[in-house]
């Protein structure tokens, strides 16, 4: 299963898995926090592909991000980082905009 499919919760083939657990939780912290905590969170799932991901910036409510690794040059990158890394950051963490990938 790739990288999107794990972060997403989303199985290709049936039965589907349970998303239960799959939802990211950040209690407290500042916006910094709480989005370091998110990327800490998706982390695992990118470096059993090969990559990560690193905090470039933050610029107002949104962050500049680089993939590293395996990830560079990925056909699939610009869609785990929009579809995937993005949603949850803009589901746990309040206000956040947009991630800027570099």
């Amino acid at each position: 299963m790739g990288f999107l499919a794990r972060v997403l919760g989303v199985r290709l083939d049936p039965p589907p898995a349970p998303t239960t657990g799959r939802e990211i939780h950040v209690d407290g912290g500042g916006f910094e926090a709480r989005v370091e905590a998110v990327l800490d969170a998706v982390r695992p799932a990118l470096q059993a592909d090969g990559g990560d991901i690193e905090i470039v910036a933050f610029a107002g409510r949104s962050v500049r991000v680089r993939l590293v690794g395996a990830c560079v040059g990925c056909p699939s990158a610009a869609l785990t980082l929009r579809f995937g890394i993005e949603k949850k950051l803009k589901d746990a963490v309040p206000g956040f905009e947009a991630l800027i990938p570099e």
